[in-house]
């Protein structure tokens, strides 16, 4: 302000020169790439990095649930029809496997939190550790109430672990064909609920070995699984 009257005295249309100069956007401009360096590009790189994740996680779930589907019914479902009692742990010991063999995921089959055993965590020793259970329809006594049951495991692992994110791998050893809700685009693979700040997505695989060309296997049957039916077990 001292320039500015020091020029105003000196030559009038001088301190409007040096007025018109004075200005704070530099500052503000200091201020915003501040803020966008030290806010909005960490937080950027944050969502890239889970964005990232959680892709290539769900590619991996893919590739398992179309090897299962294409190649491997049979065997596993002999393996399920020898120790029927055990059978669920023949399907996720066997995604335990894959995982590790085609994701580089080193899972740990049933380690011990505050909710209980789950059926599979993985990178434990990383800082976002992979959430995910296996579970088994059947359409009878593991029906909608055991999905539910499921859905609400991998929520409570998923906040044992500090998690946002979740994977139930349903292993339908039925002859129907699952229909389940989501919280998503509707039709978009996978689907997923929200529930208590998770997001579960649901990974269906179809282990039933066909028994005849699916030409000659006539209308399919369905069941539909509405939110209600995954989010409040005494709904089933």
């Amino acid at each position: 302000m001292q320039d500015i009257a020091k020029a105003d005295a000196e030559d009038p249309e001088a301190g409007w020169r040096v007025a018109s100069d004075y200005s704070p956007k530099s500052s503000l401009q200091d201020s915003w790439r501040e803020f966008a360096e030290d806010v909005l590009q960490p937080l950027f790189d944050f969502l890239s990095e889970r964005v990232g994740a959680e892709s290539s996680i769900l590619h991996t779930l893919e590739r398992y649930r179309t090897r299962i589907e294409w190649f491997d019914r049979e065997e596993l479902y002999t393996r399920f029809e020898a120790d029927r009692a055990n059978g669920e742990e023949v399907y996720n010991l066997d995604l335990q496997r894959f995982l590790f063999l085609e994701g580089d995921h080193i899972t740990h089959a049933k380690p011990r939190s505050a909710s209980g055993e789950a059926d599979l965590i993985g990178d434990l020793d990383g800082r976002d550790p992979l959430v995910c259970d296996g579970k088994i329809f059947d359409g009878k006594s593991r029906g909608k109430s055991y999905l539910a049951k499921g859905m609400h495991q991998v929520v409570k692992y998923a906040h044992d672990y500090g998690q946002h994110t979740a994977y139930l791998v349903i292993y339908n050893i039925s002859d129907k064909l699952l229909e389940l809700p989501t919280d998503g685009t509707p039709g978009a693979w996978p689907p997923y609920l929200e529930l208590s700040g998770v997001r579960v997505y649901f990974i269906h695989v179809r282990v039933l070995p066909p028994t005849i060309p699916a030409s000659k296997a006539g209308k399919a049957t369905r069941v539909t699984l509405t939110r209600d039916d995954l989010t409040n077990p005494d709904a089933s």
